[in-house]
């Protein structure tokens, strides 16, 4: 999970030991999520691995490296509410990172279009009280 925060699924997942999850989130709020955990005494599951890394400073590889990924393995990540806050930079190295995986990788993400990418027709607010459907460009 890149960018899990305080996502619950670890915990919540009927897989049990038959599905290995990394948790890969920005340093501070991963601290905060485990400080939080011990304090309601919620234990962390075996299949978890925590797995600090700062997008714009830190190389996802080398952090899921030195987890215990392995790589040969197949592997799906989900990456939601995150994209929109990175860098182009950090976006491509991510992604060029889960392309690469010899064992195969498939992901899921969102992201936004930025304001200049975004025909001016397609930026106008419709009068109140009407509705407009279209087909964005791209």
């Amino acid at each position: 999970m890149l960018g899990a925060g305080l996502d619950t699924y670890a915990y919540r997942t009927t897989f049990g030991e038959s599905l290995r999850i990394f948790e890969v989130t920005h340093p501070s709020t991963q601290a905060w999520k485990r400080e939080r955990l011990a304090q309601a005494a919620i234990p962390v599951p075996g299949t978890l691995t925590f797995v600090p890394i700062d997008f714009e400073r830190e190389i996802l590889a080398d952090g899921l490296a030195a987890a215990g990924f392995d790589p040969g393995r197949q592997t799906f990540f989900t990456w939601l509410g995150v994209v929109p806050y990175l860098t182009e930079r950090a976006v491509s190295s991510t992604l060029g990172f889960i392309a690469s995986l010899p064992g195969g990788a498939h992901v899921v993400f969102d992201y936004s279009n930025t304001q200049a990418s975004i025909p001016a027709r397609m930026t106008t607010t419709p009068p109140r009280g009407t509705c407009r459907a279209g087909r964005i460009p791209g």
